[in-house]
């Protein structure tokens, strides 16, 4: 019997909107799919370490830091069951500090005198306070999120310039699947090696396997579809607005009842493919 399911991904994972319309508070994770999947086999401690906004490099890293941490505290990976909900590509992670500081101090390069309460929030275009920054002093930027300041009851959106930048010097297709490639086989091998039981996925959508380059496409012919559901012809979302259509809230993420639903689905899934070892399924 695993003693712990670990979750990591972005905010399918997370379970936004799962409490309502554009909800990004913490609460939610007690109603997303790892917690359900918890209940279905059992595991009584489920830790959800995922963020909304995040990027696949931030998921690889902290799964790993994540762990690592878990196995120090004394749990043997062989009690843990891991389950990762990979994002889109063309998202990136930045620091956050000093642009807030700079704001905060209008210019001034003195940093005497400056209160906490006059350092600029990270909002999203709904006023949530963004939790990366809050933990980790860095920002989530993606074409699909907004991203402002807000001080002294000002908001200001900051961020156009940092994606027009990315769009024409960073984000390409072929790169940027190249990268995801190398991050979850990495991460694959690590918790093979290691121990740890699996399951991981694409969360936000399909993958286009036409932006791929040649060296991707080559290697993904010895891809394990096992342990990772099909990455080009599978994910959370494209599922969920097959099967369920009407369970998706205002900024697309599915509801609670999807959720359940989608839980029940890898829960078979996990059976189906024995990825949890000398477990009695019920």
């Amino acid at each position: 019997m695993k003693k712990l399911l670990y979750s990591n991904g972005c905010s399918f994972t997370f379970g936004m909107e799962i409490l309502g319309d554009n909800d990004v508070t913490l609460e939610n994770k007690q109603f997303a799919y790892s917690a359900e999947i918890g209940k279905l086999l059992n595991i009584d401690h489920v830790c959800n370490k995922s963020y909304c906004g995040a990027t696949n490099e931030f998921i690889f890293r902290k799964t790993i830091e994540n762990l690592l941490e878990i196995e120090a505290s004394g749990l043997n990976p062989k009690d843990v069951f891991v389950i990762i909900g990979w994002t889109s590509i063309c998202r990136a992670e930045l620091n956050a500090i000093n642009w807030t500081m700079d704001a905060a101090i209008k210019g001034d390069s003195k940093l005497t005198n400056i209160k906490p309460s006059d350092i600029p929030a990270f909002v999203t275009s709904f006023g949530a306070v963004i939790d990366e920054f809050s933990q980790f002093g860095t920002r989530f930027v993606s074409p699909m999120r907004q991203n402002f300041f807000q001080l002294n009851d000002k908001t200001s959106n900051f961020t156009d310039h940092v994606i027009d930048f990315l769009v024409e010097y960073v984000w390409e297709d072929s790169l940027e699947y190249e990268k995801w490639f190398v991050q979850q086989e990495a991460l694959k091998s690590f918790l093979n090696l290691r121990g740890y039981d699996f399951l991981m996925f694409n969360a936000t959508g399909k993958f286009n396997l036409d932006g791929f380059n040649s060296w991707t496409k080559n290697l993904m012919k010895t891809f394990d579809y096992k342990s990772y559901i099909d990455p080009i012809n599978f994910s959370m979302y494209d599922w969920v607005n097959e099967f369920y259509p009407n369970e998706i809230m205002e900024a697309k993420h599915p509801n609670k009842k999807a959720h359940q639903k989608f839980a029940e689905y890898l829960h078979q899934y996990i059976i189906e493919n024995t990825l949890i070892t000398n477990y009695e399924y019920c």
